[in-house]
């Protein structure tokens, strides 16, 4: 008897287990679209042998050892590592394509366009200085023009300051996904504390991680008692059941920079990649950018070392005529040194520099009068080049100083000229300026180095037209003044900070003569020429402005492509965890067949064994039956 109990049981683990496996080919249909469902599958295993004296061993059927997920780990970390990469790619190109609908150089209304028009207006004013109507078309093309430099500043800080409010924004999600990473956690351990998988709370989980990596350079570390403890820069988000919060944080700024909630010591969060990098770097760093470098805004101001060992005149009144720039300047005659060779002007250079004698933000110049041969080498241009001090040189001797000109974004003027003039030098320094004003080494942090780009186009192009307007008369013989000035007084012009001079408002103020005289348009026509002038050191200003247009364009394309890349990886990764992962209903459907014939064969040796019991139970012993 005990074997055909023994069988009975055997049949109905048989059954038990049909039943368990059916329901989870049942979970997985269900499952089918979840893009976090992991594929389950019921893994069985035969139970021990039972030991029956006389008749030896009898197997006691099926056991269902786990309900197991089928996933590669592997694959998830891939997925996350390149998850990542793609967050910050995809912030990138999201900014860059809102900076190019601000700027927006494919319409009429271009900032290009209205520039044309502007130096068009000069054009049609230098033929017909006393027209009324062109006055007025001059001057309304000015206003087109600050009302568009304008324009698109708020434009361009209206998206740092959303920016600003993203950060906040994402750091509040960071801290909802750890905080529900660490139920999942605790809802896991508990549901395993007895040996069960808790495999749909698993996928919660691992969908929460996921969406946390595009976000945040994460670690993940799993724990024994199945918790996973998250990293982030070293420092722990989440540790089992707990989690430490990040905040947004304003010290000395109206920006925020990502904190650690309640550590001490204002601990920064290391923040190296993801979407939140993108937005910081988009954005601008607050204590070095946005604090350290004035957000982009200009700083024209020249610090020159004046060094005459020629004795020529020509250097007599430098200071006087760049005092009349409007920018602010620290000129010093230095006689002393005595520059012979390339090694003494480096010596010199680094002298000034380690003795802290330039004024700070200034732009460093030295002009030099010299006609001592110099011939630099590769190693010494290097040199020359890394101090950050340029060098422009008045000389008969050309060979060696032309490429300490070009290595130091200076220039070479000839001694024997007789056309040269000091107000050469001058616009020469200011040109430099203005180029080493406008400089960025690339677009890592965007919205700063727009700024930065923009306003040194708005502030130079401003400066050399007020230089000119005030050299000329108006039509009432009187002296002309600035033709635009600072909406905000006593502050630099740049973009958001320009409106054309209130006085212009009378058209007479316009002063386009230089001699006052009727018909006489010569300031018109020096104005007209700054359009071709290298007033950027070495680009006019419609070059200068079209590089900032076309650098633009050129990295936002790579962030298209860069984030393109990355999708067409985490696809592809994505695809290889859906082959393993992912539910096949044609697979689905073959097990729901197998198990229901399994169901159903396990049944009918139920219904045998029953059958053979109520023969021993109910016939066994009856004679003659």
């Amino acid at each position: 008897m005990s074997t055909i109990f023994s069988g009975l049981a055997t049949a109905i683990s048989g059954l038990y287990t049909s039943q368990k496996a059916l329901d989870t080919v049942s979970h997985n249909i269900s499952n089918a679209d979840n893009p976090n469902y992991v594929r389950q599958d019921v893994i069985q295993a035969s139970m021990r042998y039972l030991n029956i004296p006389g008749v030896g061993q009898i197997g006691r059927g099926v056991d269902i050892q786990e309900i197991r997920q089928i996933r590669d780990e592997f694959l998830d970390i891939r997925y996350r590592d390149q998850a990542n990469i793609k967050g910050y790619w995809e912030a990138r190109n999201d900014v860059f394509s809102q900076v190019q609908e601000i700027i927006n150089e494919v319409s009429d209304t271009s900032l290009q366009n209205v520039m044309d028009e502007l130096w068009d207006g000069f054009e049609e004013l230098s033929k017909d200085p006393s027209n009324p109507i062109i006055r007025g078309l001059v001057k309304g093309r000015a206003t087109a023009f600050v009302d568009t430099v304008n324009h698109i500043n708020a434009g361009i800080d209206a998206l740092q300051i959303n920016l600003n409010k993203q950060i906040g924004d994402t750091v509040e999600e960071i801290n909802d996904i750890a905080e529900e990473i660490t139920k999942t956690n605790r809802l896991i351990m508990e549901a395993e504390s007895d040996g069960r998988k808790a495999n749909d709370i698993r996928d919660k989980r691992n969908g929460l991680i996921d969406r946390l990596s595009e976000l945040i350079n994460i670690e993940t570390v799993d724990k024994k008692n199945s918790c996973v403890d998250i990293y982030v820069g070293g420092t722990m988000l989440v540790s089992g059941t707990d989690y430490r919060e990040m905040e947004a944080k304003r010290i000395n700024s109206s920006f925020h920079e990502v904190y650690w909630k309640d550590m001490p010591g204002d601990m920064k969060v290391d923040i190296n990649s993801g979407y939140m990098l993108g937005l910081l770097h988009a954005r601008g760093d607050v204590e070095n950018t946005i604090l350290g470098e004035n957000n982009g805004a200009v700083n024209p101001k020249v610090d020159v070392r004046v060094i005459n060992k020629t004795g020529d005149a020509i250097l007599t009144d430098y200071a006087d005529e760049l005092s009349k720039k409007d920018i602010e300047s620290n000129i010093v005659e230095d006689n002393s040194p005595a520059i012979n060779n390339v090694s003494d002007l480096i010596a010199y250079i680094k002298n000034e520099n380690d003795s802290g004698n330039w004024e700070e933000g200034a732009h460093r110049k030295i002009v030099l009068a010299s006609d001592q041969k110099m011939n630099p080498t590769a190693e010494e241009l290097e040199t020359l080049k890394s101090l950050g001090v340029s060098v422009t040189v008045i000389t008969n001797e050309t060979d060696g100083w032309d490429d300490i000109a070009a290595a130091t974004n200076g220039n070479i003027f000839s001694s024997v000229d007789s056309n040269l003039e000091i107000k050469d030098i001058v616009q020469e320094t200011t040109d430099s300026m203005a180029r080493e004003m406008g400089h960025i080494d690339d677009y890592t942090e965007i919205i700063p180095s727009i700024k930065k780009q923009l306003n040194t186009f708005v502030n130079t192009l401003a400066r050399n037209i007020n230089d000119i307007h005030k050299q000329g008369k108006t039509l009432l013989g009187e002296d002309g003044e600035d033709f635009f000035v600072p909406i905000e007084e006593g502050t630099e012009i740049q973009a958001g900070n320009i409106m054309l001079n209130p006085n212009l408002e009378n058209l007479n103020n316009i002063a386009a003569s230089e001699s006052g005289k009727k018909g006489d348009g010569k300031i018109a026509e020096e104005i007209i020429k700054l359009r071709d002038q290298y007033i950027f050191g070495n680009l006019n200003a419609d070059n200068f402005y079209r590089n900032i247009v076309l650098e633009l364009g050129v990295v936002a394309n790579e962030s298209i492509e860069m984030e393109k890349s990355q999708n067409i990886i985490i696809k592809n990764i994505d695809n290889d965890r859906i082959s393993i992962s992912g539910v096949s209903m044609d697979e689905e459907m073959t097990n729901m067949l197998k198990f229901q014939h399994s169901y159903t064969a396990n049944s009918r040796v139920v219904n045998a064994i029953d059958e053979m019991i109520d023969n021993i139970v109910n016939k066994m012993g009856k004679v003659g039956n």
